[in-house]
């Protein structure tokens, strides 16, 4: 829920999350640094965007 709320992450629109996880510089060194991810960057970004265009559900919600 928190990546749907303007209030947590400051961004007015669910198309500027998809630019802050394709282009942050703290997002893209999540995925290079220490413990990584599960998946990669592309990865990532490819599902956030998925999940967007197909109307970003919430589970059980």
């Amino acid at each position: 829920m928190s990546f749907k709320d303007p209030k947590f992450t400051g961004f007015k629109s669910l198309d500027q999350l998809i630019e802050h996880v394709e282009h942050d510089k703290l997002v893209l060194h999540s995925f290079t640094y220490g413990t990584r991810p599960p998946l990669t960057h592309d990865d990532f970004v490819a599902k956030v965007k998925e999940w967007i265009h197909k109307g970003a559900a919430l589970p059980d919600k």
